[in-house]
């Protein structure tokens, strides 16, 4: 007797795995948006700082040359983040710039209390503000 229930206590039934994968499938349902808010809370943050790297090479150009208006874009940073937003300077003239972060059409969608434009101007006003 003692040897078959040896023989029969070895392993897992179905049942039992049927409940770990549905408590697994649960958990990783509940973690994933969890994830990925994250992740696209982060990426907004490293924008927000190349923006400032961007606008602080902005400021050592007006010192040297004067003007803003022969500014080019060209922060390192940049690079870093090309499949999430697009880095411009749309408003240059000799006494003011404004660096610009478009958010992609996913990290929008993945970041959508903060899915409009980040920006910042030479004064250092930085919009949306609660997105900073």
């Amino acid at each position: 007797m003692t040897a078959q229930r040896l023989a029969r206590s070895r392993g897992f039934t179905l049942i039992e795995m049927m409940i770990v994968v549905a408590i697994v499938g649960i958990l990783a349902a509940i973690a994933y948006p969890s994830y990925e808010a994250s992740v696209a809370k982060s990426r907004r943050k490293l924008a927000t700082a190349c923006l400032t790297e961007i606008a602080q090479s902005a400021e050592r150009w007006y010192t040297s040359n004067f003007t803003y208006a022969t500014f080019a874009l060209n922060a390192a940073c940049t690079n870093d983040l090309t499949n999430s937003f697009t880095f411009t300077t749309p408003v240059l003239d000799a006494t003011t710039f404004t660096a610009k972060a478009t958010p992609s059409t996913g990290q929008a969608a993945a970041d959508a209390a903060c899915a409009d434009d980040l920006t910042l101007n030479q004064l250092g006003v930085k919009t949306p503000a609660a997105c900073w």
